[in-house]
């Protein structure tokens, strides 16, 4: 006998967002780029808040797949200045700008804030010598 399929509800019917080949195509396109083990670091992280293992994970895949995701937490990061934490804000502010979506814009604000000082050196595009003279 085999037993019966968990229940969302417990109402009898079975719950299938567990198994549906639909929700895993929605959560592979998504995360493009990313493996299921860097993913879980991710949101291992964010759930713990733990910003020195963020930014460790989010060398793992592409950020523009990961900015809404872990956004918040790239600006604590950078807020509390860990290292590496303005580097990786200004790679997401770089990504938010280029792809536009609803909410980025305030998200890249709020990362620009979180840097601080940190922002000026390096969302400037670089001066040469020539430039400086």
């Amino acid at each position: 006998m085999r037993p019966e399929p968990a229940t969302a509800s417990g109402g009898g019917k079975p719950d299938r967002r567990r198994t549906s080949p639909v929700a895993r195509a929605t959560v592979g396109a998504v995360a493009e780029g990313w493996d299921e083990d860097g993913l879980r670091a991710v949101r291992g992280a964010l759930h713990i808040q733990d910003w020195v293992a963020l930014l460790a994970a989010l060398q793992r895949g592409t950020v523009r797949e990961v900015l809404q995701l872990a956004g918040d937490c790239v600006a604590g990061a950078a807020a509390r200045g860990l290292p590496g934490a303005a580097e990786m804000a200004a790679s997401f502010i770089g990504e938010l700008q280029k792809r536009g979506f609803r909410g980025d814009e305030e998200l890249a604000h709020q990362l620009r804030t979180a840097m601080g000082d940190a922002a000026i050196s390096l969302l400037l595009p670089a001066q040469s010598a020539e430039d400086a003279a």
